[in-house]
């Protein structure tokens, strides 16, 4: 039963250090890249309001 119980507690820990760098990761993007996808959602949502007149 402690085994299984250590073993469960050692996955939790890696999962949670998975996330801690997916989230580093994210944190660490470079800011060029969110202005451009942001330039580019403003470009469609302006070219949406075009479309519809």
């Amino acid at each position: 039963m402690t085994v299984a119980r250590s073993d469960g507690i050692s996955q939790a820990r890696a999962s949670g250090r998975a996330a801690d760098r997916s989230i580093a990761a994210w944190h660490d993007r470079p800011l060029g890249a969110e202005i451009a996808v942001s330039g580019t959602e403003a470009l469609q949502t302006q070219l949406a309001a075009t479309a519809r007149g």
